[in-house]
């Protein structure tokens, strides 16, 4: 994240969020994609158990909305251990990015990118 620069105490906050994470959403990402496929092969049966099938319908739902709250909650986590001004970059590198004038998210505002 060149061009927010992170203080070491940021840095170690973020890399906490991070370890704290990684292992949760993989879970739920794991649970969701056994739900799905099961909910996929009831689907495939030459008779469908209607009741199973809404079943798995609803805990894919309800692993969807776990992993959403999940996401949230460390997106703002995240932006809490950033300063205003950090967001504010990070707002304007997404907003580059859109527009297509950024080719990455290490984008270096410092560079010079003209010829002369």
């Amino acid at each position: 994240m060149s061009g927010v620069d992170l203080s070491d105490e940021q840095v170690e906050k973020l890399a906490e969020l991070m370890r704290g994470s990684f292992s949760k959403v993989g879970h739920l990402k794991i649970d969701m994609m056994e739900a799905m496929q099961q909910l996929f092969a009831e689907m495939a049966k030459p008779q469908i158990d209607r009741t199973k099938a809404t079943q798995l319908k609803d805990k894919v739902k309800e692993l969807r909305a776990k992993l959403s709250d999940l996401m949230f909650n460390n997106m703002l986590a995240f932006a809490e251990i950033l300063t205003p001004e950090q967001r504010r970059k990070i707002r304007m590198k997404k907003i580059r990015q859109l527009l297509g004038a950024e080719d990455s998210f290490d984008f270096d505002e410092s560079a010079n990118y003209h010829d002369e």
